[in-house]
Formats: structure tokens, C-alpha cells, sequence
């Protein structure tokens, strides 16, 4: 055993016959360090953020349409989080919506918009004014402004991928009170997205958790469209230099009919079509009507229309409009008188 080395000061103290001076406290020894958290890699961060920008400039269309106003959604943070830091990392109350992947990517995630940010869009797609609870109608118009958002960014997403890419219906959970009980079980860390939404009526913060098994599909499926779209240009690359050179001149074809000019011809060449099927369509009226008076609709609603009564319906073949008509009684069965009809010509020209 090597004892320990005594100061100066000990060494005076007890020559003297003086009580030893005090030693000051020791740092106590680290015991157990605690595990460094797991880190995004590059290629982690890169998929992300391509599928967050996707999201963004979905939502930012979406909401726009939506609202009738110029809304914009934008990247502002991608972290890591697990079920014990969530809480401290998002500490608004929020509204979250669960969402399940399927096809070519398959995982969970989960969309949080805070509350008061949840409140002022339900009520803008609602019509309503200031409101301070949801109900089931405002839970349903938030519900439909969410699965269109990830409904278009999932289109471009697709695009990108090469392949199918579906999800269900967003689940949606007001005010959870334990936020972390919410992610998917897993043996990793989750990353979260922030967005900031910015607009003149809706301002606030926007998260997104996704499960790492979920990026990872998304960097498998992109790695995959990229070796396939390089297959694809090695093949054609390949095709061009070993194609030989074709001299090409225009196809002469016997006209079907007679050559003749005007409308006469055309109307001699439809003779050829006359046993093609078309589907006709008599339209009483068109309105438009928010999520919110949808919703509230039923048996014995009324929903009145843009025309009025007495006034001619329209006739459309093809969704093309073709003439003009009233509604008679044949046999007890509805059917449409025509009072005026499109020319030949206009006819032709409306099919086309």
C-alpha cells in the first residue's frame, strides 16, 4: 500500500503539535456514466429533411386552399426524442394525430399542432367565430385538414419513391396528457421535425415525430428508385449506341372518307363512332357548402341549389354541356323534356 503524500501545511501542523488543517472536499469519483444518446447520421438527416420539405410546401398548399389566405409552413428543427425527453421538448398543449404508413415505407408518426393554433383553424374551417373547446365537428374539420396535408405530401412522396405510398386515417387525441405513451414502442430514439406555420389568422408551431424504422424505409425505397432509375439510363445509354441508323419517312394512309371541307366531313367521319357508349347526365343545380354545414346535414335537410324553380336543367354528355331541358313524369319514372339543343357543329365541337 502507498500511503498518501502529506502537505506542507500537515507537515507544520504536526510538528508543531496543531490540529491538521482541513482538507478541502474531493470531486467525487464518476460511478456510472451515463450512455451517450444515439446520434442522426447524415444520411438520416438528409431523408428527413426532404421528406419534411415535402410536408411543408403539401401543408403550406393545403392550408392555403383550405383558408383562402396565403399560409406558409417551413423546417425549422430536426432533433432526437424519446418517451422521457418528449415532455420537455414540446411542453404546449397540443393536439396529436396518429397516422400508420403502409405500402412502399410502413411505420407510424405522429403530427402535434398546439391547441390554440388547433382552435383558430377548426373554427376558420367550421365558419364559426372564436371557439374554445373542439367538438366532434371541429374534431372532423381538423381531422380532414390533416389527412389532406399528408394525403398530398404522400402523392409527391410516391413520386419520388417510384412506388405506392398510403396511409390511414389520422387518429386524432386533444390534449393528451402524457405525450410519450403516444410513440410507438421502439429500442431507439424517434426524431422529431418542428415546422413554424405562418400566416395572417393561424401562427404556431407544428412537430412531427418519426419512428426510425420509418426513415429508414424511406432511404431503402429511395436507394432503390435511385439503382433503378440509373439501370434504366445505363440501358438506354446502351440502346442508343448500339441502335442502328433508321431512315424514316411519313406513313401515307388511305382517308377514310372522301376528302371534303367543313362541317360535312366531320359530320360524315362521327358515322364511323355513332355505337360508342356516352354517358349523359341532367344536372338540376350545383351549390357549395362548408365542411361544418356538411356535416350537420340530415334526414330531412333541405339543400337549396343555385338555380331557380321552373328554370331549364342542363343536359351533359361526356360532362360537355349539350342542351337544355325540363323535368316531366313518364310512368312514375323522371325524365327530361328538351327545350333547346346545341347545332351540329357545337355539338361535335363541345365531344371533342
Amino acid at each position: 500500500m502507498v500511503a498518501e503524500a502529506l502537505t506542507q501545511a500537515e507537515i507544520d501542523a504536526l510538528l508543531s503539535g496543531g490540529p491538521l488543517p482541513e482538507s478541502p472536499p474531493q470531486a467525487p469519483e464518476p460511478s456510472g456514466a451515463a450512455p451517450a444518446p444515439s446520434l442522426i447520421t447524415a444520411d438520416e438527416e438528409d431523408a428527413v429533411r426532404n421528406y419534411a420539405e415535402i410536408v411543408a410546401s403539401a401543408g403550406s398548399n393545403v392550408l392555403s386552399t383550405i383558408l383562402g389566405d396565403d399560409v406558409s409552413i417551413s423546417v425549422e428543427d430536426v432533433v432526437e426524442t424519446d418517451p422521457k425527453t418528449i415532455g420537455e421538448q414540446i411542453k404546449e398543449k397540443i393536439v396529436s394525430f396518429t397516422m400508420n404508413y403502409s405500402g412502399l415505407i410502413s411505420g407510424q408518426t405522429l403530427l402535434n399542432l398546439g391547441f390554440e393554433e388547433s382552435l383558430k383553424l377548426a373554427g376558420q374551417m367550421t365558419g364559426g367565430g372564436e371557439i374554445h373547446e373542439l367538438a366532434d365537428v371541429e374534431e372532423s374539420a381538423l381531422n380532414e385538414a390533416i389527412q389532406q396535408m399528408i394525403s398530398a405530401a404522400n402523392t409527391e412522396l410516391a413520386t419520388q419513391l417510384g412506388g405506392e405510398v398510403g396511409i390511414d386515417p389520422p387518429d386524432i387525441v386533444v390534449r393528451p396528457d402524457n405525450l410519450g405513451e403516444l410513440l410507438p414502442p421502439s429500442d431507439q430514439r424517434e426524431i422529431l421535425v418542428s415546422y413554424r406555420i405562418a400566416s395572417p389568422g393561424l401562427s404556431g408551431r407544428l412537430t412531427q415525430i418519426l419512428p426510425r424504422n420509418l426513415v429508414q424505409g424511406m432511404m431503402d425505397a429511395a436507394a432503390g428508385a435511385g439503382a433503378r432509375a440509373a439501370v434504366s439510363d445505363r440501358r438506354a445509354y446502351a440502346g442508343a449506341r448500339a441502335a442502328p441508323e433508321i431512315l424514316t419517312q411519313p406513313a401515307a394512309f388511305q382517308p377514310l372518307v372522301a376528302e371534303r371541307e367543313g362541317p360535312s366531313a366531320e359530320i360524315t367521319n362521327l358515322e364511323l363512332i355513332l355505337d360508342i357508349p356516352l354517358e349523359v347526365k341532367v344536372e338540376l343545380g350545383r351549390t357549395t357548402r362548408k365542411i361544418r354545414e356538411v356535416l350537420e346535414l340530415g334526414p330531412g335537410s333541405v339543400v337549396e341549389l343555385d338555380k331557380l324553380a321552373g328554370e331549364p336543367v342542363d343536359i351533359l354528355v361526356n360532362e360537355k354541356l349539350f342542351a337544355k331541358g325540363e323535368v316531366v313524369v313518364i310512368d312514375e319514372n323522371f325524365g327530361v323534356r328538351i327545350t333547346d339543343i346545341l347545332t351540329i357543329e357545337e355539338r361535335i365541337e363541345a365531344l371533342k
